[in-house]
């Protein structure tokens, strides 16, 4: 899923040059490690035997909290102000130049493609290009065609929400971050009473709708003003080396996330009861390694860590650049393979199809990265506001 660009792109907002002079590449390398959580995720089908039972229940589905956490992060970091509506306008011509195109690509490739087209009714085709479908609570909208491509409206809905959060934030970010999580409480507590069952509802409700998980988003936001109100003021001591405690601080937020991602696997696992219910357990799988991600993305922030400075290689910076690419075009590709399985590479082994998919994914998301991503992110706001 893609997230805002790691480099400061705002004209029109006031920025802190000390702060934002380094770019972040770790941030960028890490979102390939996300993606492929998705991608190891949908990829079982391909091994006759699967995963590893311990390995096939981990929560993989979080990578989708560390891209929207990540996504607060970054945008308030390039856009800590957001001073007019012309400023606005950008933002979301810049966001919409980023996302879209590739979305509506995937999106286009299959409709033309598939007999499923068919089924996809005029008002969950509207909705899915605008974006919009993940506001309703119903699978049919949220995952149609391109089932993991429901986060990208999700994310969308962020970008919409950002200028209104973004407003005086720094009087406001804490009633807007309680709100937030507020919110979250009263729909597990709406889903855990409500006359209403089954998953078709409350998983796209409590997974999939960016008025529930807003909140990660928010945290997001949250995070980078802590961590430029830091950087600020080790710049202003200079002292700014602090290696060993970067260090330190970086691997025990790899270390955190590890936890997480376990402790979270576990609770799902724990049998429905009056004390917890399913709703709270399908909030922790999903959702609950928020404050551990916000953590890793604080701690990688700083570029001076060892470990921010591995992640910073150029091939991990590439891979997390076409790791947009990679999330929307993994699933009809395993799709493919997995509906083809017999006939068309039924004289393929398991490990060797496995390793040959992972790398056509890997290919059609550079060639969709270089020849639309790239080119519609440069070119939609020339043509929208002129060249500047």
């Amino acid at each position: 899923m893609q997230t805002a660009s790691l480099k400061t792109e705002s004209r029109n907002v006031t920025v802190q040059p000390a702060v934002r002079s380094k770019k972040l590449d770790a941030l960028t390398s890490l979102r390939i490690f996300a993606a492929g959580m998705a991608v190891f995720m949908h990829a079982e089908g391909l091994l006759s035997k699967g995963y590893p039972s311990f390995v096939s229940h981990l929560a993989w589905e979080q990578c989708v909290s560390f891209f929207f956490v990540l996504s607060g992060f970054i945008l308030f970091y390039n856009y800590p102000v957001l001073e007019n509506s012309r400023s606005v306008a950008r933002f979301l011509i810049a966001r919409v130049a980023r996302i879209w195109p590739a979305y509506i690509t995937i999106f286009a490739l299959i409709a033309f493609t598939s007999n499923k087209a068919q089924e996809v009714s005029l008002s969950i085709l509207a909705s899915t290009v605008a974006m919009l479908n993940s506001l309703v609570p119903n699978l049919h909208y949220c995952m149609n065609l391109n089932p993991p491509a429901w986060s990208v409206s999700t994310e969308f809905c962020f970008y919409l929400m950002f200028p209104f959060l973004v407003a005086s934030w720094k009087d406001t970010w804490w009633w807007k971050l309680s709100i937030t999580g507020a919110t979250v409480i009263l729909s597990l507590l709406l889903a855990a009473t409500s006359n209403i069952s089954g998953d078709f509802f409350w998983h796209s409700f409590l997974y999939m709708n960016p008025i529930v998980r807003v909140f990660e988003f928010t945290i997001g936001m949250v995070t980078a003003g802590a961590f430029l109100r830091l950087r600020e003021e080790w710049h202003n001591a200079g002292n700014r080396q602090h290696a060993l405690q970067i260090d330190a601080l970086q691997i025990s937020a790899v270390l955190a996330v590890v936890a997480s991602l376990i402790v979270c696997s576990v609770l799902t696992r724990v049998e429905q009861s009056p004390v917890v219910h399913n709703s709270l357990l399908h909030w922790f799988r999903t959702s609950g390694g928020a404050p551990a991600y916000a953590f890793l993305i604080f701690a990688m922030a700083f570029v001076e860590g060892k470990l921010a400075q591995c992640l910073s290689n150029k091939v991990w910076v590439t891979l997390g650049e076409i790791s947009y690419s990679v999330y929307l075009v993994h699933f009809p590709l395993l799709w493919l393979a997995l509906v083809h399985r017999f006939d068309w590479f039924g004289a393929i082994p398991d490990i060797p199809l496995y390793v040959l998919s992972i790398g056509a994914i890997l290919s059609a998301s550079w060639l969709m990265f270089t020849f639309v991503e790239t080119p519609a992110r440069k070119s939609i706001p020339r043509l929208v506001f002129g060249a500047r």
